[in-house]
């Protein structure tokens, strides 16, 4: 006979699933997708914003295409 009245409930509650960019997004940052799971959300977007600033600082952006540059490719 089964127990009438109880329900199962997962033991530890602070576990969350990810969504598919939040996992996308780490793992451009290099963190592994299975470490997804045990980042809390605070801890997300403070990587966010580091690996942000980390790109501003190192890319070397060229400058933006002008008309002319435009037109002396097409031309």
């Amino acid at each position: 006979m089964g127990v009438v009245g109880k329900t199962k409930h997962p033991q530890n509650l602070t576990n969350h699933t990810p969504t598919s960019n939040v996992i996308f997004n780490l793992a451009q940052m290099g963190i592994a997708i299975g470490d997804a799971y045990h980042i809390e959300i605070d801890t997300y977007f403070e990587l966010i914003e580091i690996y942000s600033e980390s790109l501003d600082k190192t890319s070397n952006a060229p400058r933006m295409a002008t008309q002319a540059d435009i037109d002396n490719f097409l031309l």
